[in-house]
């Protein structure tokens, strides 16, 4: 079972709080899907404990919150990157959330720079590359590729990534 979660520790958490408090409401926790990718979900659980106060069977509802967090709490960045005229590749686009992510005061300041000055390496940005011409000969988009960046001031941040090629 503690393959199910996030942080491995967690399930050990989650059975001590199930033993001092055989109810659990509206739980937060971190799991981890088939294909590896994070899930955040509610918990609502009942524990059932014998005489001798082990848990010996325990039932419950999961729901998957993941959405409703990201759309709370999380800035979501959209951009765009085109080719110019040198064969750079270069942001066309991008929206202010994109733009304060990278610290930047507004998506103006962002427009015309090299995709390249964000990755924190040339190895990252040829791995994700790569990873969405693979995804793109399948006619799909990369969907959660997590991909260290780097913002104006050079300090680096995990993000995940969700992008296509655009036709034409």
């Amino acid at each position: 079972v503690s393959q199910l979660f996030w942080d491995p520790d967690q399930a050990k958490t989650l059975l001590e709080d199930l033993r001092s408090t055989p109810q659990l409401h509206n739980r937060r926790l971190k799991l981890r899907r088939k294909g590896g990718a994070m899930v955040i979900v509610t918990l609502h659980c009942l524990a059932f404990p014998d005489e001798t106060g082990l848990i010996t069977r325990a039932k419950g509802v999961i729901r998957d919150v993941t959405f409703d967090i990201i759309a709370k709490d999380v800035p979501v960045g959209l951009f765009m990157v085109t080719t110019n005229a040198e064969g750079e590749e270069i942001f066309s686009r991008a929206n202010e959330a994109f733009a304060h992510i990278y610290g930047y005061q507004s998506e103006e300041e962002i427009i015309g720079n090299p995709i390249t000055d964000f990755h924190v390496s040339s190895a990252t940005y040829e791995d994700f590359k790569k990873a969405l011409d693979e995804a793109a000969d399948k006619d799909l988009p990369l969907l959660d590729y997590f991909l260290d960046m780097k913002d104006v001031h050079g300090k680096k941040h995990n993000i995940v990534t969700n992008v296509r090629y655009m036709p034409g």
